[in-house]
């Protein structure tokens, strides 16, 4: 090796410690200023999450009297890339328990709506746009009969929610 080699090898060593290993060889400095192409293609994305899996209703004397529970937020969060529209349904046209309890004793409302009677066919609860972690509120609150509703566990097996294309 010449002289004239070992110097430039020297060199080369010292810009390398110097700038933290950052030595770009002249081909990738022409490399990055080449016309090169890109090409990317984005699915549509889309995903909602509830806070709570399960929802728990424990009804006292005042509620019963009343005639229904005190509302629970389901705490739903959207993110997604396209337009969509929000739906409910019940899974089941019924409750397990001691009496057949009807789906429609749930009732839903979204932020300051009204209070719905839920079906076993899907509801339009809102509509919007892409959006990062958007908080929708929909509550949920039980329908109660002191004189049907007898004493014991009842159970509902899901309510699904979806969003689903415009």
């Amino acid at each position: 090796m010449s002289h004239f080699s070992k110097r430039i090898l020297t060199i080369l060593v010292f810009l390398a410690i110097a700038t933290g290993g950052l030595l770009l060889h002249p081909y990738a400095v022409w490399a990055a200023n080449d016309q090169s192409a890109f090409s990317m293609s984005v699915p549509s994305v889309s995903s909602i999450t509830a806070g709570s899996g399960t929802m728990f209703f424990t009804p006292v004397l005042s509620e019963l009297l009343a005639g229904e529970t005190t509302p629970q937020d389901l705490g739903l969060t959207v993110s997604t890339n396209v337009d969509w529209v929000l739906t409910i349904t019940g899974s089941q046209a019924t409750w397990t328990g001691p009496w057949s309890k009807p789906v429609g004793d749930i009732y839903w409302k979204y932020g300051a709506g009204d209070y719905a009677a839920l079906t076993t066919s899907p509801a339009e609860v809102t509509t919007g746009g892409p959006v990062e972690e958007g908080d929708y509120p929909v509550s949920i609150k039980i329908a109660l009969d002191l004189v049907t509703d007898e004493p014991g566990e009842y159970s509902y097996t899901y309510i699904v929610i979806e969003l689903t294309a415009p």
